[in-house]
This record gives structure tokens, C-alpha cells and sequence, in this order.
């Protein structure tokens, strides 16, 4: 089995490394990509074994079996053909083509069967739509959704090494927030749209309907960006179209796979290097018995991203 990592240096790169290594994932030879790398300059440890980074170009790609990607849309969509191409199966963590109807985008626990045999490039969705889908996928079950209302607080890992200096240092120069991160919130990720909506909020919405396979479900996000190292959570507004009771949500969301539900209120700090989306605060609204809130949190590098990713693989083998 051969398996590379495209932008293995990045913090979800270097997540994916240590997540093939803590699952025992089939590597019998591993692949370390990043851009802007001197040959020979750069190793990661894998296994106990220094694993040399090579830049990644046109003219230096292997035959591999299964090919992560998480170096940003441009890379993709210039490199992720010539590795398909090439014989991989790439699993692709950028926007590059999630939205792309002849693309699956997919949540294993979720939509694993719109994968078809034929399909080589598979798209890993946005980390907060993620932890998202997972709960909602189950709470249908119980009843239809009529509307979905989110807000999010995400962590400055989720805009890699630069978010997070961004994070502790006032004015920091190569931040890569609109306004200073140090002890502020800013409502807003990614360019707005002429609706008013930023990138990161028209992510949540149409990935969600994408992977649900829901296209006209009734849902809002507002995307907001915190002072908070890792781990990503939001507040989410759950319609019913029938009555549901808190005892059947916490029934359903306990015995689903890769959720846990507590008593005690969850945290960043108690999502961070943790593989499972954490559920707390599931309270019914004053006034109906049909709506329903939940505070979620999961870690936006491992479930979010990088696990995600490989579990994908995972269900491919």
C-alpha cells in the first residue's frame, strides 16, 4: 500500500501523519509532500522512521495507492488530476471541488454510499460542517428537519500556523484574520458574498444540503472566529416537523458512532486531540416543543480534517 500526504508539514498534514500511525493504517510505503520544500532538506517521523518531505511539482509524482491532500485549492486543483491520473485515489481536505456535482463529498458515518467504484477524487468537507452533518444525520431520524440555524465559534488553528501566532501576538503581521484575533471575536470567515453571507457560512449551508442530500433544507450560519487555540463549536437551533422528545435525542445521539453526549458542558479544551463530535446543553425552546438547541464541539484537526479524511480511506479498503 502506497500513501502519500500533499502539504504534510501543515498542521493537518502533520495530524493525518500521526492519525495513520495511531490507527495502524496499511502504509507499506509513505509519500511527504509539501510546497516550497528543498529536496532533501526536510524529514517527519513516521513508525520511528525519518520520512524525507519532497516539493511537490508536476514532474516528481509517484504511482500511489491512496493520496491526501491538504495544500489549499490551488494546489489541488492543479495537482489532483496528475495524481488520479497517475492511479491514486486522492482524498482532497480543500474547497477545490466539494460543490462539484459528479464529486462525492462525504462524512463516512453520514453518506459513505454515494461513493461509487469508478470514483478517484473524493472531497473531504469544510471541518465545521463536519461535526455539524454528523448530529443532524441522526436527529432526522427521529423526525424531519424543518430549519437548521448555526453559529459558530471556530479556533485559529483552523487558518493553520499563522492563525494561531495571529492568536497571541497583537497586530501580528502575517495574520491571516481581517481585524487583530488577540482577545477579539470576528463575525467573519472568508470574503463576504453579495448576499451578505461569508465564504465560510455558504461552506456550512450548501455542504450540509450536499451531504444530507437534503438541497432545500432551511439552513443558517452565521461563522464566527474566537480566540481559541483548537477545536471548533457551535450553537445549533434544531425544527422539528413533529414533536421530540430530549430523551429520544440523547438515545439517538448516544449510540451513534463517533458522538459522544454528556452532562457536562464540553469545551474546546475537552474536544482537542479527541476523535469524537462532544454534545452538551440539548435543551427544548420556552415556546415549542418541536425546537430543539445543542452546543457541539470537536476538534476541526482530527475529526474536522484529518481523521475524517482517513476514515474515508479507511471504508475505500
Amino acid at each position: 500500500m502506497k500513501v502519500g500526504i500533499v502539504g504534510a508539514t501543515g498542521l493537518v498534514g502533520r495530524t493525518m501523519l500521526s492519525i495513520l500511525e495511531e490507527r495502524g493504517f496499511s502504509v507499506d510505503e509513505l509519500y511527504l509532500f509539501a510546497s516550497g520544500t528543498v529536496k532533501g532538506r526536510r524529514e517527519l517521523v513516521f513508525k520511528g522512521e525519518n520520512i524525507p518531505v519532497e516539493p511537490i511539482e508536476e514532474d516528481n509524482i509517484p504511482y500511489l495507492d491512496i493520496a491526501l491532500f491538504s495544500a489549499g485549492s490551488e494546489v489541488s486543483r492543479r495537482l489532483a488530476p496528475l495524481f488520479v491520473k497517475n492511479g491514486a485515489i486522492v482524498i482532497d481536505n480543500s474547497s477545490a471541488f466539494r460543490m462539484e456535482k459528479d464529486i462525492p463529498l462525504v462524512v463516512p458515518e453520514v453518506n459513505i454510499d454515494v461513493i461509487r467504484k469508478s470514483d478517484r477524487l473524493i472531497a473531504n468537507p469544510n471541518c465545521s460542517t463536519i461535526q455539524l452533518v454528523l448530529v443532524l444525520h441522526y436527529l432526522r431520524k427521529l423526525s424531519p428537519l424543518v430549519r437548521v440555524d448555526v453559529v459558530t465559534m471556530q479556533a485559529t488553528s483552523g487558518a493553520g500556523r499563522r492563525g494561531l501566532s495571529a492568536m497571541f501576538i497583537e497586530g501580528y503581521s502575517q495574520s491571516p484574520f481581517q481585524k487583530d484575533i488577540f482577545e477579539n471575536l470576528i463575525p467573519q470567515i472568508g470574503e463576504f458574498s453579495l448576499d451578505g453571507f461569508c465564504e465560510e457560512e455558504r461552506k456550512i449551508i450548501f455542504e450540509s444540503r450536499k451531504i444530507l442530500g437534503e438541497p432545500e433544507l432551511k439552513l443558517l450560519a452565521t461563522t464566527v472566529r474566537v480566540p481559541v487555540r483548537n477545536a471548533h463549536s457551535e450553537v445549533v437551533t434544531v425544527e422539528f416537523e413533529n414533536e421530540v422528545s430530549i430523551e429520544e435525542i440523547r438515545n439517538i445521539l448516544g449510540d451513534a458512532p463517533g458522538i459522544s453526549v454528556t452532562d457536562n458542558i464540553p469545551t474546546p479544551r475537552d474536544a482537542d486531540g479527541k476523535d469524537d463530535v462532544f454534545v452538551g446543553r440539548i435543551r427544548k425552546a420556552m415556546f415549542s416543543d418541536r425546537i430543539v438547541l445543542l452546543w457541539i464541539v470537536a476538534d476541526n484537526l482530527r475529526k474536522g480534517a484529518a481523521l475524517n479524511a482517513i476514515q474515508i480511506a479507511e471504508r475505500l479498503l
